[in-house]
């Protein structure tokens, strides 16, 4: 049986993180998510955030009594160098490093994160590593004071895990002398799985200021760890180099500065404009694999027009205020995944609206499953499920904005967003990205951060940094927007006239795409025709 699919609170928008699967392999990977106990947090705080993955497994917890600890030789050998042409480079974690042989690396964004991601290439993956910047932790901790915590609970919990070896290192700086380098520990759990299987479970921690970690976690097989994986390991960290922390905060400015000149240009005329002269667009939705081969996940059709704020509720007064217009972005659309199976379809529409200065918005979300019917001429459709529903508003600064979320079992959830959170960019405009490029006549390749908002973040005020890097095609023919996402770099094309015709999303483990192409109503019928879809 094929895996289901789970989608986001996003619906037809499909964000990278819409879709989670089983492993095509053995799941022996998925039975090392051990170091979901890793936390993110200080020790000390009350509500540790984990690090998770789309795998899950049970937590282990480790006994220490026979734990050794090693040392270098000396304790805090600085690790080899080499030529710096040699390294990739991930800015958002700030990390240079050499690829393994037969794995690949990618930067990906999880739970509001940025993280590297390296991963095995072998069918299934024998090893996986995740480096992610840590800057919450308590004045005065070190790599060594966070892994006694971290053992100290694990030895609490009676876990048949053992450590296998605690090691000191230290990480140099890119570019900096030899004696230059940041302390670091390193881990290796013995981690025992069903029958005589083993598996390796490892932690490198990096102190890179008084309060600031880079926290390195493996998921390994153990058959072989010692001869194989660690010689290959321990030549990945004694090529690991550190980005230095006052480059790394003048790129990321720089892209924050880029995104708030871009978020200038957006004005009152650009949205009016915008509402006024955009066509109907109607995409298909769809997922394809390695062989590629379609498979039908649904369709959306977009429209926009200038409306006031009650629109988003399906009302028009009679006499409105002008003040009270904005930007309507309506997005009808249906999922039809696993159709075949359940005769089950998911009807989704949702409005989005701004007003034309920016500083309010609001929208509406509903999504109502229906068992279809077909006979040879109709369609015939009932509710199967309740209808969930999400309402949600930004208010103007008074002196700060609020964005108030209301779902359909009443749950009220605010946020106090900082005014203005410099730059935002409102879910409305992100669908008509295209547009908006097309009114600002952007001509320059721009790499541009802005603020968003995202219900999918598991802690914080749902304002996350989103990462574009915007690429103008040759002689007016449009733009290329990449965007760093939790499974890989998603990308969108845009016409000429700023219309989205694609939209190519990497689906978690990376041999998928789940595609957003734009099409002509008559295909997707026959489309969905072929597929035995019942169409309105």
């Amino acid at each position: 049986m094929r895996p289901s699919l789970r989608y986001h609170d996003d619906d037809m928008n499909l964000n990278p993180h819409d879709t989670v699967r089983r492993c095509a392999g053995p799941p022996f990977l998925g039975l090392l998510m051990m170091p979901l106990i890793w936390p993110i947090g200080s020790p000390s705080d009350s509500q540790n955030c984990f690090y998770q993955t789309a795998a899950f497994a049970h937590v282990l917890t480790t006994s220490t009594s026979q734990a050794g600890m090693a040392s270098n030789t000396p304790q805090d050998q600085l690790q080899g160098d080499l030529e710096a042409e040699t390294r990739e480079f991930s800015e958002k974690v700030g990390l240079h490093f050499i690829v393994p042989s037969g794995a690949g690396a990618r930067d990906v964004r999880q739970g509001g994160r940025d993280v590297l991601m390296m991963l095995d290439e072998a069918t299934p993956p024998k090893w996986s590593i995740t480096f992610q910047r840590l800057d919450n932790g308590q004045l005065g901790e070190t790599t060594t004071s966070r892994i006694d915590s971290l053992l100290e609970g694990l030895k609490a919990r009676n876990d048949p895990a053992t450590l296998m070896e605690r090691t000191k290192l230290k990480i140099r700086v890119m570019g900096g002398t030899e004696p230059q380098g940041f302390p670091a520990e390193l881990m290796y759990l013995n981690v025992p799985l069903d029958g005589d299987r083993v598996g390796i479970s490892g932690l490198l921690i990096i102190q890179t200021g008084l309060s600031n970690f880079l926290y390195g976690t493996l998921f390994a097989e153990g058959q072989g760890f010692e001869a194989t994986l660690k010689p290959m390991l321990n030549e990945l960290y004694a090529n690991l180099r550190i980005e230095p922390e006052d480059t790394r905060r003048e790129l990321d400015s720089k892209r924050i500065a880029s995104g708030t000149q871009l978020i200038e240009l957006i004005t009152p005329d650009v949205l009016r404009t915008i509402a006024t002269e955009t066509e109907p667009e109607i995409y298909r939705i769809y997922e394809e694999g390695q062989d590629g081969t379609p498979n039908e996940i649904g369709w959306q059709r977009l429209t926009a027009r200038l409306a006031p704020v009650e629109a988003v509720e399906g009302r028009t007064p009679s006499d409105v205020d002008p003040r009270d217009m904005g930007l309507l972005i309506t997005l009808e659309g249906e999922i039809v995944s696993g159709f075949a199976q359940s005769r089950v379809t998911t009807d989704t529409i949702r409005r989005h609206w701004i007003s034309l200065d920016r500083s309010r918005e609001r929208w509406s979300v509903q999504r109502t499953p229906r068992r279809l019917i077909s006979t040879s001429n109709r369609r015939v459709e009932s509710e199967v499920g309740n209808t969930q529903a999400e309402t949600g508003v930004r208010t103007p600064p008074q002196p700060r904005a609020t964005i108030t979320i209301i779902d359909s079992e009443g749950m009220r959830n605010t946020l106090d967003v900082p005014q203005p959170p410099v730059p935002y960019m409102t879910q409305t405009e992100l669908y008509v990205l295209g547009r908006i490029l097309k009114q600002i006549s952007l001509t320059d390749e721009v790499k541009a951060d802005w603020y968003v908002l995202d219900r999918s973040i598991p802690r914080g005020d749902g304002i996350r940094k989103r990462q574009d890097h915007i690429v103008p095609a040759d002689e007016g023919r449009g733009w290329r927007v990449s965007t760093l996402g939790p499974s890989g770099t998603f990308e969108q094309t845009f016409d000429g006239q700023g219309s989205r015709l694609f939209k190519k999303t990497p689906i978690i483990e990376g041999d998928r795409l789940l595609i957003l192409e734009k099409t002509d109503p008559n295909r997707l019928l026959e489309l969905y025709a072929e597929q035995g879809i019942p169409t309105r």
